[in-house]
């Protein structure tokens, strides 16, 4: 197997999936119309953003550093039209991804420190934006 973080991302992915919410990678695409609520607001949705791996400062193996444990992290942006709506999807978030286990990796846990809301004034309808970061082990190299 190779040093290939494509299938942890899309087992993160598939999990957050399971939400009620739209889930995109990296960024909501161009051409997507994003979906509108009854009360004329849109509805929340999550994008989540995946970090690489680098190596982690323990886990290191004696054959190789390819067999090394290492680090990688995923910040779920939730989006709402008010700040209410962007931090109760966060919270659904936090429930969902918080333990668990893709494969070749370990469960992810919460960054502390790093979550917080913020407004986006500069977008047209304005969006609230409330950040859940999750750091987790890797190893995807099997020997």
């Amino acid at each position: 197997m190779s040093l290939d973080l494509l299938a942890v991302h899309d087992q993160i992915t598939t999990k957050l999936n399971e939400l009620n919410q739209d889930v995109y990678d990296i960024s909501v695409p161009e051409d997507t119309k994003i979906k509108m609520g009854a009360n004329g607001l849109f509805l929340p949705y999550v994008v989540a953003v995946y970090s690489d791996m680098q190596e982690s400062s323990n886990g290191k193996g004696i054959l190789s550093t390819r067999y090394n444990t290492g680090t990688s992290f995923c910040v779920v942006e939730c989006v709402g039209p008010t700040q209410r709506s962007a931090r109760q999807v966060a919270n659904l978030v936090r429930d969902k991804l918080t333990g668990f286990i893709p494969t070749d990796a370990g469960e992810l846990r919460l960054v502390g420190g790093t979550n917080y809301t913020q407004l986006d004034s500069s977008a047209v309808p304005k969006k609230y934006i409330s950040e859940v970061s999750f750091i987790f082990t890797v190893n995807t190299v099997v020997l």
